[in-house]
């Protein structure tokens, strides 16, 4: 994990979602952080750094990279089938 976990924002995790067309539902399934702390930091209100490390790290594993430079934003990039 390259990014900063501590970075992550609302945008970010709204963004994420809809490249992958996951909802609130379905992050929580994949990250085990609860729909509830999904929903406060969508409406950035804070949660923990091991909320948003498990929020990124479940993303990562769908293939997102998060962009956090002059241009803060996520990108997809093709899984890696052969894992």
């Amino acid at each position: 994990m390259s990014f900063d976990y501590k970075l992550l924002t609302g945008a970010h995790v709204k963004a994420a979602r809809g490249l992958i067309s996951w909802t609130q539902d379905d992050l929580e399934r994949e990250s085990t952080v609860s729909k509830r702390s999904i929903n406060n930091i969508e409406k950035e209100i804070s949660i923990t750094d091991r909320l948003k490390r498990d929020i990124v790290e479940a993303f990562e594993r769908e293939g997102i990279e998060f962009l956090n430079s002059d241009a803060p934003g996520v990108r997809l990039h093709k899984k890696n089938t052969q894992e």
